[in-house]
């Protein structure tokens, strides 16, 4: 929802710039004609208020009325959505002779795969199967830990930018309401390259 609420909101002040040179030369206009003080304050009053009016409509539009009709007139189809339910830091199990750290340590117990992940200060061990993980120098300071759920949702296929608030709107509409396909409960985890200790294999 804040997606949406950014895009439209600069959408928003958009509309205001016309409105305010409109202002500016209803303004210029009347000031060069032979009228009295009064009757020009009168008009410039009048004119404020008109184009107050119309940047409100504008607006609204933009706001309510644009994302409606994106919605109903554009392209859907069923897309894979995730929910994060939860987030925890993660926090390195040790560091490899390289001096980097190591935040999954990986192993074998009965032919089963699992990872060993400290979290908030608590090993953990965890079905691989259950288990995405994400390696991306984006996390080199901020590895974490997420349990997300995974939603097949019915929403508009583009990718622009306004096309994906439009989603945000009704997408947290369907899940708030229940009305989304579950699929899957997954752990996420987003840690720096590198840093999964496989040593044991």
């Amino acid at each position: 929802m804040r997606c949406y609420l950014i895009t439209f909101m600069y959408l928003s002040i958009i509309i205001i710039i016309p409105v305010i040179l409109l202002f500016n030369w209803q303004n210029n206009k009347i000031i060069k004609k032979n009228f009295t003080l009064n009757y020009k304050y009168k008009k410039m009053c009048q004119f404020l208020i008109i184009d107050i009016f119309i940047a409100c409509v504008g607006i609204f539009f933009i706001t309510f009325i644009l994302p409606f009709l994106i919605w109903n007139l554009g392209s859907k189809g069923y897309v894979i959505e995730t929910e994060v339910l939860n987030s925890y830091n993660i926090k390195p199990i040790s560091s490899s002779n390289n001096k980097k750290n190591i935040y999954v340590k990986e192993s074998y117990i009965d032919n089963k795969k699992e990872y060993m992940i400290n979290v908030n200060g608590s090993l953990q061990n965890y079905d691989a199967a259950s288990i995405e993980i994400e390696e991306n120098n984006y996390y080199a300071n901020s590895p974490k830990y997420e349990e997300v759920n995974s939603y097949k949702v019915y929403e508009l296929t583009s990718s622009n930018i306004i096309v994906k608030s439009v989603n945000d709107i009704y997408v947290d509409v369907y899940l708030d309401k229940g009305t989304s396909t579950f699929l899957y409960k997954k752990i996420h985890i987003c840690i720096p390259e590198n840093s999964i200790d496989n040593s044991t294999n």
